[in-house]
Order: structure tokens, then sequence, then C-alpha cells
């Protein structure tokens, strides 16, 4: 105790001025909240003050209106909210949204100070984004310092590949990231290459089972380019109705959900999410497709952000494929849509590949996703589908 006493004296700061101070610099304690004890002899360093901000409430996730309206204009967003953590905590928040990098990156010392090696490294990511690269390789340091070997536990392509000039270390310690991250870039554009040259004969094959007895396999294997989404089945007895061919495979960066399927050489694999700055640890997907030399692309950022303007949540990775090509061609004439409904989903996930019985919560606001894609479509098929009592779009050329 003599010894917290010194340190207590030699600060100046007790139980009531340490709270004003936390106060003056953003930091909310919560109703009810104490700084334990032995924090009072601390004087006010980088790790006290973020051990602090952990009581600190964090608030709850945005509703869809107002991620919607972060995504759209973060400025606007990030003045609502107080100095301190939850304003890091929303930036960082924004950005995984896909809110612009550059309109993210000019935060204050105090979310620096405040903010974890786990934080900071995120930050690095946004000011590497933004074009920051010094600044970022300086919060990369700081990470680094405060917690060795953070890096290695979480780290992002884009970051990796923007600061390795400047720091030497980096390139020689992560060099097989580096070159699985070279190996995404030359990736991209394959998919808009793809749609431009064959923008007559596309078929966009989605995982609904609202296609089974319409006996459509030939009609989709028709086509130039074939687009399947994650686990589509090519078994024997669904070729009848959703046919056989693959061109290009939409995936998410890992196997959580989805199976492995060795010897599988589509023309292109698309990732659902962009992972070259947005997405943490995606440097293995990249990297098990630069040992395969097989072609990997990336949604981009501004797909993305675009649909959680319209949604206020995360789009379907059909929705994204959808819009992008939308966004590229700019209609979905001439495109055949197979297998979607989105409507059949609003009680839990439903894929003619499995037990239709098996239905878990919904992962997206399927109804609000037909209704954009409709408008993607127009008015033409919207009406002619409804007049029909369809709800599933088949073979759609409009």
């Amino acid at each position: 105790m003599a010894g917290t006493g010194c340190r207590m004296a030699s600060t100046g700061y007790n139980h009531s001025n340490l709270q004003s101070h936390l106060g003056k610099i953003g930091l909310e304690l919560g109703q009810g909240t104490k700084i334990p004890e032995r924090a009072l002899g601390m004087s006010i360093t980088t790790r006290f003050v973020r051990a602090a901000t952990k009581l600190a409430p964090r608030g709850q996730k945005l509703n869809p209106v107002l991620a919607a309206q972060g995504v759209a204009d973060p400025y606007k967003a990030l003045e609502k909210e107080p100095f301190g953590y939850r304003r890091l905590r929303r930036r960082l928040h924004l950005y995984a949204l896909g809110a612009m990098a550059g309109q993210l990156s000019k935060f204050s010392d105090i979310e620096t100070i405040i903010a974890t090696p786990k934080e900071l490294i995120t930050l690095a990511v946004i000011l590497a984004e933004a074009g920051y690269l010094t600044l970022a390789a300086a919060h990369f340091d700081l990470a680094m310092k405060r917690q060795p070997g953070i890096f290695d536990r979480y780290r992002y392509l884009g970051l990796t590949h923007s600061i390795s000039e400047l720091r030497p270390n980096v390139a020689r310690e992560y060099a097989a990231d580096l070159a699985a991250a070279d190996h995404l870039l030359k990736g991209t554009g394959t998919f808009e290459s793809l749609i431009t040259e064959h923008q007559d004969s596309i078929c966009v094959v989605g995982s609904s089972p609202c296609e089974i007895g319409k006996a459509q396999g030939p009609n989709i294997d028709d086509h130039a380019i074939v687009i399947r989404f994650n686990n589509f089945s090519n078994h024997q007895r669904f070729h009848c109705d959703y046919g056989r061919k693959t061109d290009i495979w939409v995936r998410p960066r890992n196997y959580t959900n989805i199976w492995r399927r060795p010897g599988f050489l589509p023309r292109l694999t698309l990732c659902s999410t962009p992972i070259f700055w947005r997405t943490v640890n995606a440097q293995d997907l990249a990297i098990e497709y630069r040992r395969s030399n097989l072609v990997l692309e990336e949604t981009p950022v501004a797909i993305l952000a675009d649909l959680i303007r319209e949604l206020g949540v995360a789009p379907s990775a059909g929705l994204i494929v959808l819009s992008w090509i939308h966004s590229i061609l700019g209609s979905l004439k001439n495109v055949g849509i197979y297998g979607f409904s989105m409507i059949d989903q609003t009680d839990g996930p439903k894929h003619y590949y499995t037990d239709l019985k098996r239905a878990a919560a919904p992962t997206h606001e399927w109804r609000a996703e037909r209704q954009l894609l409709n408008r993607l479509l127009g008015d033409e098929h919207t009406i002619e589908a409804s007049r029909q009592g369809h709800s599933c779009v088949s073979g759609v050329v409009i």
C-alpha cells in the first residue's frame, strides 16, 4: 500500500478526479461501476486508460436504418457519438459495413490511446486503404509494441501489402501473404471481363428449391457462363432441374459452412466478401488459391456498401452477384436467373440439395432483397410474375 500511495502522490490522481479526467477525454464508466482500487495507484498510462474504458458501455449494434445512414454518411454518423470508446467502436463497425475508408480515417489521438492492439491493427488498415501509409505503419508499430505477435493472429492482406516496403521485417516474415495478395490482385477484373464478353449468355443459378420439377437443367447448361453459389450440388439427381455446368463459383472466405471440392476447377472463384482490405485473416484463402494456381477475385467494397445502404444489413451472395452484373451491363437483360425466390427463405434457409424440413433462423432480409431484385429486373417481369402467381424467378430473360 505504501508503494501505491507513493504512486498516487506522484501522479496526483484519486478516485474522484480520475473519473473527472476520464470524463474530459470522453470515456464513460457507466452508472454503478467503480475503478478497481489497484488502478488508483497507476499513472494515466495507455494500458490503464485502455483497461478503464472496458468498463464503458459499448452500445447496441446499429439497427438497419442507422446502418444504412452510417454507410451513406460516416461523418454525420460519427458526429452523433461522444468522443472516446463509443466513437471508436462505431468507426470500426462502419468500416466493417463497407463505409468509405477515407471518410473514417480522421480519428483523434484519444481513439488511438484507448484502442486495443486488435483495434489498432484495424485502424492501421483504415489508414492504409485511405492512402495514409506512413500513419498506417505507425499504428501498426504501436499495436506490435503493446502486444508483440498480435499481427500473427489478426492481420489483413491489404495492410501487409501496403506497408511491406516501409517495414522490411513485414516483407520478410509474411512473404507468403504478400505472394498471395499479388495473386488475388492479379485476378481483379476477371469477373467483369467474363460478364462483358458473354453478356448475351449468362446464367445465375441460386439454391432455392423452387426449380424442382421444372426440368430447366438443359436450358441452364446452354449458357456460356453459369454462376453457382456455396454448397451447390452436382449430384446426378439434380441435373435435370439445375444442370451441371459451373464457370464461376461464388463462396465465402472459409469452409465453416461449405464443403471442399477436390478437383473442382471453375474459370473463376469469387469470394462474396471483400477480403483484401475488409476481412481479417483472409490470407488463408488467398494462399490456398495461389498454391493451386486458381483464379480468385473478391467482391468490390463499393458493391457491398451500395446494397447495405439499400437494405441496412449484409446482403446475400446472390443479390451481390446480380447487383454487380447489373452495374456492369446496366440491366439484367438477357441474364438467365434460376433458383431465386428469396421469399421462400423468410422462415429459414432452404436449398434444393438439403432436407427442406430443417429450417434455421433466416440469415438475410429476404423480403427486402426480393423487392430490390424486382427493381433490378424491371417492372415488366415484376408485373408478369405477379400475374402468373410465381414466387420463383425462373429462366428470366427480359
